[in-house]
C-alpha cells in the first residue's frame, strides 16, 4: 500500500481465467450468430407461436394447400400451434401447425418465422405442408432448402 491506494496485479492464474472467459464470450456469440448476421432466440418460442397464430387468424383459420396424396386441392381448418419451436440454420425459426380437413384427415403444416427488421414484428416467410396423416410428403431436399434460407 503506497500513499493509501492499493495496486492491483493479477495473477497469472488470474490473467488466464480471464482470458479464457472472454473467449467462451465471443465462442458463444459467434455461435448464436448465423452468417447472415441474424440471431438466433431473439424470438422467444411465444413470439413465433403469438405470429403464426396472428398470421392464421388474418387468414381466417383456414388454409388452402394442395395434398399430393390426394392430388387434390383441400381446404383445412386450424386445429392448434404445436409447443415445439425449431431453429432453423438459417437464423429463422418455426413451428408445426395442425390443420384438419372436412374428412377428418390432419394435415401438420410448417411455418417458418424470421426476426422483424429494425424492432418490427416477426414475419412469417414460408408456409408449408409438411406431413398427411403423420406421413412426411416434403421432400428431404425441399426441408433442407428451406432449413437453410434466411430472411
Amino acid at each position: 500500500m503506497t500513499n493509501g491506494t492499493e495496486t492491483y496485479v493479477p495473477t497469472p492464474g488470474a490473467r488466464h481465467a480471464a482470458v479464457v472467459l472472454l473467449a467462451l464470450v465471443a465462442a458463444l456469440a459467434l455461435a448464436c450468430t448465423d452468417p447472415s448476421g441474424h440471431r438466433h432466440g431473439t424470438l422467444s418460442e411465444e413470439a413465433v407461436r403469438d405470429a403464426i397464430q396472428a398470421h392464421v387468424d388474418a387468414a381466417g383459420r383456414t388454409l388452402e394447400v394442395e395434398d399430393p396424396t390426394q392430388d387434390a386441392v383441400v381446404t383445412l381448418t386450424f386445429d392448434h400451434v404445436h409447443e415445439r419451436v425449431k431453429d432453423t440454420s438459417g437464423g429463422r425459426r418455426l413451428a408445426c401447425v395442425d390443420f384438419e380437413a372436412a374428412d377428418g384427415r390432419v394435415y401438420d403444416v410448417d411455418y417458418y418465422v424470421r426476426a422483424g427488421r429494425d424492432g418490427g414484428p416477426p414475419v412469417v416467410e414460408d408456409v408449408v405442408l409438411h406431413k398427411v396423416e403423420g406421413e412426411s410428403v416434403l421432400e428431404p431436399e425441399r426441408q433442407q432448402e428451406l432449413d437453410r434460407a434466411g430472411g
